[in-house]
């Protein structure tokens, strides 16, 4: 019988540093019209090249589902 991962669906807490924090706001904000008109599932080609932009300008290296998952964790307050 397969052992069960019971953390498969946890989140991992990423330590974010506070000028890739700044940036991937930043960022956001500027495809804010663009996330706007687009489907749900179209949005993730704009988290990709926001995840891109912190990854060339850090040494910080997010995916965009982590990029994804900081920024709606600043629109909720919650930490991650």
């Amino acid at each position: 019988m397969a052992a069960l991962n019971l953390n498969a669906n946890l989140s991992v807490y990423i330590q974010w540093p506070d000028d890739a924090a700044l940036t991937l706001i930043q960022r956001r904000r500027a495809y804010q019209p663009l996330f706007t008109k687009m489907r749900l599932h179209d949005q993730k080609q704009l988290w990709r090249g926001i995840a891109h932009d912190i990854r060339n300008n850090y040494t910080f290296r997010p995916t965009r589902k982590q990029c994804r998952e900081k920024w709606n964790a600043l629109k909720a307050g919650t930490r991650i």
